[in-house]
């Protein structure tokens, strides 16, 4: 999900304007996981935070996720997307439940969506 940062907060930098959503999970996930395919339980950001992630889906084939970099899924029904971890590391990550309408409303622009 491309997020534009349209609002300009001078030296400490730009951000983006409220995505509306109705919280946020915390996860950590054992780093030997290889789960296999399974849908999302909803529309959601995930945010890896220490480590990277291999996702496979059978739209775009297999998609590394690096640490820092969040990603949108949608595939809530339907044949799902696998997991795995790539490093044995324990994986922490951030679940943010938020609609793609909702990302649309803001001007965000999808491209590795697993769907």
């Amino acid at each position: 999900v491309n997020v534009p940062l349209s609002l300009d907060l001078g030296k400490i930098g730009v951000c983006s304007t409220l995505v509306p959503g109705e919280g946020v999970i915390f996860r950590v996930t054992p780093g030997d996981y290889d789960f296999p395919a399974h849908n999302a339980p909803r529309e959601q950001i995930i945010v890896n935070l220490n480590v990277a992630v291999e996702i496979t889906t059978t739209r775009d084939g297999v998609l590394r996720v690096e640490s820092g970099e969040a990603f949108f899924v949608e595939d809530t029904t339907g044949v799902g997307h696998s997991s795995k971890s790539v490093n044995s590391k324990p994986r922490h990550s951030l679940f943010l439940p938020v609609t793609r309408a909702s990302l649309e409303e803001i001007g965000c622009v999808f491209s590795d969506t697993l769907s």
